[in-house]
């Protein structure tokens, strides 16, 4: 991964079914391999999301759900996507992040919750939408438990309550 480079402010991890390490950060999910043939290598788990990942959990079908805290995309100003502008400088991010209060944020990035699912192969599975961020305001984790997917994020004071029966899957 010589090739790749990253600013990692944090990160979330899981364990995918062979025992590696998943860990997302931004805009990136990547595969640390902790046992076999590739122990201590990494590679990209999946890239470019279409959001800004918060968490990873694996779910009872042994995929992934992907839970972004936020959504980029093109036409959100003339500039383009807000964190996108400032990630490659650490430095900004730092000194934004001291003297912005943190509502202030909201008014940079779109309103949309999204959560994806990703198979153990990096594949996307699936996509869970609130397009206008009306139901759930964000949905930075997705935690499945007896066919239900509990939604939550750091700025929301409740847990959204998903049946997935009750999803169209075509």
């Amino acid at each position: 991964m010589s090739d790749i480079q990253a600013y990692l402010l944090w990160y979330r991890e899981h364990r995918d079914q062979k025992g590696n390490s998943l860990v997302v950060e931004p805009s990136i999910a990547l595969r640390y391999y902790l046992k076999g043939p590739k122990a201590g290598q990494s590679d990209i788990f999946a890239e470019n999301l279409p959001g800004y990942a918060d968490n990873i959990k694996l779910n009872s079908r042994g995929n992934f759900y992907v839970g972004l805290g936020a959504v980029r995309y093109e036409g959100i100003s003339r500039l383009g996507p807000f964190l996108d502008l400032v990630g490659p400088y650490p430095n900004l991010k730092k000194f934004i992040a001291k003297v912005t209060p943190l509502a202030l944020f909201d008014v940079f990035i779109p309103k949309h919750s999204m959560i994806l699912e990703y198979d153990n192969n990096g594949n996307l599975v699936s996509s869970l939408h609130d397009p206008t961020a009306q139901v759930i305001p964000a949905a930075g984790e997705g935690f499945e438990h007896d066919n239900i997917l509990y939604i939550g994020n750091f700025k929301i004071p409740f847990i959204g309550k998903l049946k997935l029966e009750n999803l169209n899957n075509d």
